[in-house]
Protein backbone atom coordinates (compact mmCIF):
# COMPACT_ATOMS: atom_id res chain seq x y z
CA UNK A 1 0.00 0.00 0.00
CA UNK A 2 1.17 3.21 -0.91
CA UNK A 3 -0.04 6.94 0.42
CA UNK A 4 0.43 9.84 -1.80
CA UNK A 5 -1.26 13.27 -2.88
CA UNK A 6 -4.47 12.93 -4.57
CA UNK A 7 -4.84 13.99 -7.94
CA UNK A 8 -7.79 15.32 -10.63
CA UNK A 9 -7.60 12.29 -12.14
CA UNK A 10 -7.72 10.65 -9.03
CA UNK A 11 -11.38 11.96 -8.64
CA UNK A 12 -13.38 9.82 -10.62
CA UNK A 13 -12.46 6.79 -7.78
CA UNK A 14 -12.40 9.18 -5.23
CA UNK A 15 -16.22 10.47 -5.84
CA UNK A 16 -17.14 6.36 -6.31
CA UNK A 17 -15.89 5.71 -2.57
CA UNK A 18 -17.67 9.01 -1.57
CA UNK A 19 -20.70 7.15 -2.97
CA UNK A 20 -20.86 3.67 -1.40
CA UNK A 21 -20.26 5.69 1.88
CA UNK A 22 -22.72 9.07 1.48
CA UNK A 23 -24.78 7.91 4.60
CA UNK A 24 -21.75 8.76 6.85
CA UNK A 25 -19.66 11.66 4.42
CA UNK A 26 -21.85 14.11 2.76
CA UNK A 27 -22.61 13.80 -1.06
CA UNK A 28 -20.06 14.89 -3.21
CA UNK A 29 -20.01 16.28 -6.64
CA UNK A 30 -17.58 16.78 -9.02
CA UNK A 31 -17.29 20.58 -8.53
CA UNK A 32 -17.12 20.65 -5.01
CA UNK A 33 -14.88 18.22 -4.80
CA UNK A 34 -12.09 20.09 -6.93
CA UNK A 35 -12.69 23.03 -4.64
CA UNK A 36 -11.92 21.29 -1.76
CA UNK A 37 -9.26 20.02 -3.10
CA UNK A 38 -7.69 23.53 -4.11
CA UNK A 39 -8.68 24.56 -0.27
CA UNK A 40 -7.04 21.49 0.97
CA UNK A 41 -3.46 21.31 2.49
CA UNK A 42 -4.04 17.96 2.82
CA UNK A 43 -5.46 15.72 0.32
CA UNK A 44 -4.01 12.02 -0.11
CA UNK A 45 -5.21 8.57 -1.26
CA UNK A 46 -4.14 5.26 -0.48
CA UNK A 47 -3.32 3.27 -3.41
CA UNK A 48 -3.08 -0.59 -3.44
CA UNK A 49 -1.94 -2.47 -6.85
CA UNK A 50 -2.21 0.70 -8.93
CA UNK A 51 -5.97 1.47 -7.37
CA UNK A 52 -7.38 3.96 -4.93
CA UNK A 53 -8.78 2.26 -2.03
CA UNK A 54 -9.16 5.07 0.69
CA UNK A 55 -8.85 8.68 0.93
CA UNK A 56 -8.66 11.44 3.44
CA UNK A 57 -9.44 15.05 2.27
CA UNK A 58 -8.46 17.61 6.00
CA UNK A 59 -8.74 21.63 5.88
CA UNK A 60 -7.07 24.15 7.70
CA UNK A 61 -8.75 27.36 9.49
CA UNK A 62 -9.34 30.21 7.28
CA UNK A 63 -11.15 28.37 4.46
CA UNK A 64 -14.30 29.32 2.49
CA UNK A 65 -15.99 26.46 3.18
CA UNK A 66 -20.20 26.15 4.31
CA UNK A 67 -20.19 22.64 5.99
CA UNK A 68 -21.98 23.27 9.59
CA UNK A 69 -18.82 21.25 11.22
CA UNK A 70 -16.40 22.82 9.78
CA UNK A 71 -17.89 26.20 10.99
CA UNK A 72 -18.56 24.78 14.48
CA UNK A 73 -14.72 24.26 15.06
CA UNK A 74 -14.15 27.58 13.39
CA UNK A 75 -15.71 29.83 16.03
CA UNK A 76 -14.08 28.21 18.61
CA UNK A 77 -10.57 26.96 17.50
CA UNK A 78 -7.38 29.79 16.26
CA UNK A 79 -5.45 27.24 14.48
CA UNK A 80 -6.86 23.81 13.41
CA UNK A 81 -6.42 20.60 11.36
CA UNK A 82 -10.35 19.96 9.52
CA UNK A 83 -10.99 16.57 8.62
CA UNK A 84 -13.64 16.47 6.24
CA UNK A 85 -14.15 13.31 5.43
CA UNK A 86 -11.98 9.65 5.28
CA UNK A 87 -13.51 6.64 3.45
CA UNK A 88 -12.09 3.43 2.64
CA UNK A 89 -13.01 0.98 0.14
CA UNK A 90 -15.35 -2.03 1.62
CA UNK A 91 -12.72 -4.68 0.56
CA UNK A 92 -10.24 -2.60 2.59
CA UNK A 93 -11.84 -2.62 5.42
CA UNK A 94 -10.12 -3.77 8.51
CA UNK A 95 -6.85 -4.34 6.69
CA UNK A 96 -5.40 -0.73 8.36
CA UNK A 97 -5.98 1.63 5.55
CA UNK A 98 -7.70 4.32 7.97
CA UNK A 99 -4.92 4.15 10.63
CA UNK A 100 -1.89 4.17 7.79
CA UNK A 101 -3.53 7.60 6.49
CA UNK A 102 -3.86 8.81 10.40
CA UNK A 103 -0.55 7.67 11.05
CA UNK A 104 0.36 9.97 7.86
CA UNK A 105 -1.97 12.69 8.80
CA UNK A 106 -0.58 13.38 12.47
CA UNK A 107 3.39 13.53 10.65
CA UNK A 108 2.16 15.87 8.99
CA UNK A 109 0.22 18.18 11.58
CA UNK A 110 3.57 17.80 13.88
CA UNK A 111 6.08 18.97 10.60
CA UNK A 112 3.63 22.13 10.29
CA UNK A 113 3.09 22.94 13.70
CA UNK A 114 -0.17 22.19 13.77
CA UNK A 115 -1.23 21.32 17.34
CA UNK A 116 -5.02 20.75 16.71
CA UNK A 117 -6.97 17.98 14.40
CA UNK A 118 -10.51 18.28 14.76
CA UNK A 119 -13.00 15.73 13.10
CA UNK A 120 -16.82 14.94 13.58
CA UNK A 121 -18.92 11.71 13.57
CA UNK A 122 -22.48 10.44 13.94
CA UNK A 123 -23.61 9.60 17.06
CA UNK A 124 -27.63 9.59 16.05
CA UNK A 125 -27.41 7.49 13.98
CA UNK A 126 -24.27 5.94 15.60
CA UNK A 127 -21.26 5.23 14.17
CA UNK A 128 -19.31 2.88 16.23
CA UNK A 129 -16.06 1.80 13.78
CA UNK A 130 -15.98 5.79 13.56
CA UNK A 131 -16.17 6.51 17.50
CA UNK A 132 -13.61 3.36 18.23
CA UNK A 133 -11.20 4.60 15.76
CA UNK A 134 -10.60 8.04 16.94
CA UNK A 135 -10.86 7.16 20.46
CA UNK A 136 -7.65 4.52 20.10
CA UNK A 137 -6.12 8.28 18.61
CA UNK A 138 -6.91 10.23 21.92
CA UNK A 139 -9.92 11.93 19.98
CA UNK A 140 -12.39 13.53 22.70
CA UNK A 141 -15.41 15.12 22.75
CA UNK A 142 -15.56 18.95 22.77
CA UNK A 143 -19.12 19.51 21.53
CA UNK A 144 -22.16 18.33 19.94
CA UNK A 145 -24.91 19.51 17.31
CA UNK A 146 -28.04 18.33 14.97
CA UNK A 147 -27.00 18.55 11.42
CA UNK A 148 -28.83 18.31 8.00
CA UNK A 149 -31.86 19.31 8.69
CA UNK A 150 -31.65 18.36 12.42
CA UNK A 151 -31.84 14.61 11.00
CA UNK A 152 -29.01 13.50 12.41
CA UNK A 153 -26.43 14.73 15.59
CA UNK A 154 -22.80 14.94 15.47
CA UNK A 155 -19.94 13.98 17.85
CA UNK A 156 -17.60 16.87 17.36
CA UNK A 157 -14.10 16.16 18.58
CA UNK A 158 -10.74 17.06 18.93
CA UNK A 159 -6.97 15.71 19.88
CA UNK A 160 -3.75 17.64 20.58
CA UNK A 161 -1.11 16.30 18.52
CA UNK A 162 1.74 16.61 20.75
CA UNK A 163 1.68 16.66 24.82
CA UNK A 164 4.58 19.29 24.95
CA UNK A 165 7.09 16.72 26.53
CA UNK A 166 10.10 17.04 24.50
CA UNK A 167 12.99 18.49 25.81
CA UNK A 168 12.51 21.63 22.97
CA UNK A 169 9.37 22.01 23.01
CA UNK A 170 7.40 25.11 24.84
CA UNK A 171 4.17 24.52 24.26
CA UNK A 172 3.29 23.76 28.02
CA UNK A 173 5.00 27.57 28.44
CA UNK A 174 3.30 29.46 25.52
CA UNK A 175 -0.53 27.34 25.71
CA UNK A 176 -0.69 25.73 28.93
CA UNK A 177 -1.43 22.72 27.34
CA UNK A 178 -0.24 19.13 27.72
CA UNK A 179 -0.59 16.16 29.71
CA UNK A 180 2.34 13.91 31.31
CA UNK A 181 3.91 11.08 29.09
CA UNK A 182 4.14 8.30 30.73
CA UNK A 183 0.27 9.25 32.11
CA UNK A 184 -0.87 9.69 28.67
CA UNK A 185 1.07 6.05 27.56
CA UNK A 186 -0.76 3.93 30.60
CA UNK A 187 -4.30 5.68 29.88
CA UNK A 188 -4.01 5.23 25.71
CA UNK A 189 -2.43 1.80 25.78
CA UNK A 190 -4.74 -0.71 26.31
CA UNK A 191 -7.31 0.75 24.47
CA UNK A 192 -4.91 1.39 21.29
CA UNK A 193 -4.03 -2.23 21.62
CA UNK A 194 -7.20 -3.75 21.86
CA UNK A 195 -8.11 -2.21 18.50
CA UNK A 196 -4.81 -3.42 16.85
CA UNK A 197 -2.78 0.19 17.27
CA UNK A 198 0.04 1.17 18.49
CA UNK A 199 1.48 3.48 21.38
CA UNK A 200 4.44 5.73 20.68
CA UNK A 201 6.14 7.36 23.87
CA UNK A 202 6.56 11.05 22.44
CA UNK A 203 9.45 13.12 24.40
CA UNK A 204 9.96 13.47 27.87
CA UNK A 205 13.26 10.53 28.16
CA UNK A 206 16.07 11.85 29.62
CA UNK A 207 18.17 8.60 31.24
CA UNK A 208 17.90 4.81 30.05
CA UNK A 209 15.62 4.29 33.18
CA UNK A 210 12.77 6.70 31.11
CA UNK A 211 12.93 4.71 28.23
CA UNK A 212 11.96 1.55 30.39
CA UNK A 213 9.67 3.53 32.20
CA UNK A 214 7.55 4.55 29.11
CA UNK A 215 7.76 0.49 27.98
CA UNK A 216 6.28 -0.25 31.02
CA UNK A 217 3.62 1.78 30.59
CA UNK A 218 2.16 0.31 27.54
CA UNK A 219 4.22 2.04 24.51
CA UNK A 220 5.45 0.36 21.61
CA UNK A 221 7.85 2.97 20.48
CA UNK A 222 9.86 5.95 22.02
CA UNK A 223 10.90 8.74 20.69
CA UNK A 224 14.48 9.99 21.57
CA UNK A 225 15.31 13.54 20.00
CA UNK A 226 17.44 15.23 23.42
CA UNK A 227 19.06 11.60 23.94
CA UNK A 228 20.41 11.20 20.62
CA UNK A 229 20.72 14.79 19.23
CA UNK A 230 24.13 15.41 19.88
CA UNK A 231 25.85 12.42 18.55
CA UNK A 232 27.81 12.38 14.83
CA UNK A 233 24.58 10.68 13.42
CA UNK A 234 22.16 12.85 14.17
CA UNK A 235 22.97 15.19 11.28
CA UNK A 236 22.30 18.48 13.46
CA UNK A 237 24.58 21.48 12.38
CA UNK A 238 27.87 21.37 13.79
CA UNK A 239 29.24 24.68 15.64
CA UNK A 240 32.78 25.43 16.90
CA UNK A 241 33.35 27.55 19.99
CA UNK A 242 36.13 28.02 22.33
CA UNK A 243 38.38 24.98 21.31
CA UNK A 244 35.04 22.70 22.00
CA UNK A 245 32.35 21.21 19.04
CA UNK A 246 28.79 21.43 19.56
CA UNK A 247 25.73 20.78 17.49
CA UNK A 248 22.23 22.45 17.12
CA UNK A 249 19.27 20.93 18.05
CA UNK A 250 16.02 22.47 17.72
CA UNK A 251 12.17 21.86 18.39
CA UNK A 252 9.77 21.28 15.21
CA UNK A 253 7.24 24.06 15.99
CA UNK A 254 10.80 26.04 16.65
CA UNK A 255 11.41 29.51 14.83
CA UNK A 256 13.92 27.71 12.73
CA UNK A 257 11.80 24.72 11.92
CA UNK A 258 9.13 26.77 10.29
CA UNK A 259 11.88 28.56 8.56
CA UNK A 260 13.15 26.07 6.90
CA UNK A 261 10.33 23.93 6.17
CA UNK A 262 7.30 26.31 6.05
CA UNK A 263 8.63 29.51 5.07
CA UNK A 264 8.17 31.04 8.49
CA UNK A 265 6.30 31.21 11.15
CA UNK A 266 2.41 32.35 10.43
CA UNK A 267 1.81 35.99 11.45
CA UNK A 268 -1.54 33.99 13.69
CA UNK A 269 0.40 32.28 15.83
CA UNK A 270 3.73 31.96 18.20
CA UNK A 271 6.87 29.74 18.17
CA UNK A 272 5.97 26.80 20.36
CA UNK A 273 9.70 25.25 20.33
CA UNK A 274 13.09 26.19 20.70
CA UNK A 275 16.41 25.94 19.67
CA UNK A 276 19.90 24.57 21.41
CA UNK A 277 23.39 23.98 21.36
CA UNK A 278 24.94 20.70 22.99
CA UNK A 279 28.52 19.69 23.01
CA UNK A 280 29.14 16.92 21.01
CA UNK A 281 29.01 13.61 22.52
CA UNK A 282 30.58 11.23 19.74
CA UNK A 283 29.21 8.27 17.89
CA UNK A 284 26.01 7.14 19.13
CA UNK A 285 27.29 3.66 19.54
CA UNK A 286 27.95 4.12 23.31
CA UNK A 287 24.65 5.65 24.26
CA UNK A 288 22.61 2.87 22.85
CA UNK A 289 24.24 0.40 24.11
CA UNK A 290 23.29 2.43 27.55
CA UNK A 291 19.45 2.66 26.72
CA UNK A 292 19.56 -1.45 25.34
CA UNK A 293 21.84 -2.17 28.87
CA UNK A 294 19.49 -0.87 31.15
CA UNK A 295 16.65 -2.03 29.09
CA UNK A 296 17.34 -5.45 29.86
CA UNK A 297 18.34 -5.08 33.61
CA UNK A 298 14.98 -3.77 33.73
CA UNK A 299 13.95 -6.57 32.00
CA UNK A 300 15.53 -9.24 34.65
CA UNK A 301 14.42 -6.92 37.90
CA UNK A 302 10.59 -7.23 36.94
CA UNK A 303 10.76 -10.49 35.56
CA UNK A 304 10.04 -10.04 31.70
CA UNK A 305 11.32 -12.25 28.95
CA UNK A 306 10.83 -10.03 26.14
CA UNK A 307 10.59 -6.24 25.90
CA UNK A 308 6.57 -6.84 25.23
CA UNK A 309 5.72 -8.13 27.81
CA UNK A 310 7.58 -5.50 30.29
CA UNK A 311 4.30 -3.88 30.83
CA UNK A 312 2.60 -6.87 32.15
CA UNK A 313 5.34 -7.35 34.81
CA UNK A 314 5.49 -3.12 36.05
CA UNK A 315 3.64 -1.94 38.76
CA UNK A 316 3.85 1.95 39.47
CA UNK A 317 4.62 3.62 42.66
CA UNK A 318 4.38 6.93 42.89
CA UNK A 319 7.39 9.09 45.14
CA UNK A 320 8.67 12.09 45.89
CA UNK A 321 12.55 11.58 45.14
CA UNK A 322 12.78 8.86 42.80
CA UNK A 323 17.31 8.77 43.24
CA UNK A 324 19.70 9.09 45.97
CA UNK A 325 22.15 12.36 45.13
CA UNK A 326 23.58 12.53 48.58
CA UNK A 327 27.40 12.07 47.19
CA UNK A 328 26.10 14.24 44.01
CA UNK A 329 23.81 14.26 40.94
CA UNK A 330 23.97 10.71 38.86
CA UNK A 331 24.84 10.21 35.72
Amino acid sequence: MQIRSAVPTDFPRILALNEESVHFPSPLSHERLSLLHDAAPYHRVLESDGVVQAFLLVLREGASYDSPNYLWFSQRYAQFLYVDRVVVSASMQGRGAGRLLYDDLFRFARANGCQTLACEFDIDPPNPQSEKFHAAYGFREVGTQRVGLKRKQVSLQTVSVDGGNGSVCTTRKMTCVGHPQLSAIIECADAAHGLGGHICGDGGCTVPGDVAKAFGGGADFVMLGGMLAAHDESGGEVVHEHGKTYRKFYGMSSDLAMEMYSGGVAKYRASEGKVVTLEACGPVEHTVQEILGGLRSTCTYVGARTRKALSKCTTFVRVTQQINEVYGRAG
